[in-house]
């Protein structure tokens, strides 16, 4: 299979299917809920099936964790510190176009995650890790010549984008 047919895989193969929050949730319960689960990367707000925003476990840590942090925010509601405007994308939009939007436009989603909506409805999150994992997965079974460097002439790629535009080394050939 060739690298531009996997590239439209859809995104609900990078998605994690992560219970929400409502808006009116004390934080302190989501950040139990990251402190209780390691993997955990981010957290869906969610109001009628309607995301309203995204918390990202770096950004509810930095909160909780500052000198006066659990006791400013323990009984407030989450939407204080949810990111209140996330990428939100459609559970079928392809993995491509996913990737360019990560790369050109929503840079800062690769670090706090991701929304995925179906039919309209909250469906679940993306985390930079489903996406790196599916996208290598997919290089894996391309059958792209090893000579041929799959790097965009318009920008920086996902690979380049989390090493935050360290150039790639130099066995480092493709790229998505």
């Amino acid at each position: 299979m060739t690298l531009d047919a996997e590239m439209e895989t859809p995104v609900f193969n990078s998605t994690c299917r992560i219970e929400p929050v409502a808006p009116d949730t004390p934080c302190i319960d989501v950040y139990e809920r990251f402190m209780s689960n390691d993997a955990l990367l981010c957290v869906a707000v969610v109001d009628s099936d309607r995301p309203v925003g995204l918390v990202s476990r770096s950004d509810i840590e930095v909160a909780m964790q500052h000198r006066w942090g659990r006791q400013t925010f323990r009984n407030k509601a989450i939407e204080v510190l949810m990111i209140e405007d996330p990428l939100v994308v459609d559970v079928d939009m392809p993995i491509g176009a996913l990737n360019q939007q990560l790369t050109h436009k929503a840079t800062v989603a690769l670090l706090q995650g991701y929304i995925v909506m179906k039919d309209g409805r909250y469906f679940g999150v993306g985390t930079p890790m489903s996406l790196l994992r599916i996208v290598t997965d997919m290089l894996a079974r391309t059958d792209v010549d090893a000579d041929t460097p799959v790097l965009p002439d318009d920008g920086p790629c996902l690979l380049q984008t989390l090493g935050h535009g360290c150039p790639l080394p130099p066995t480092q050939k493709r790229c998505v």
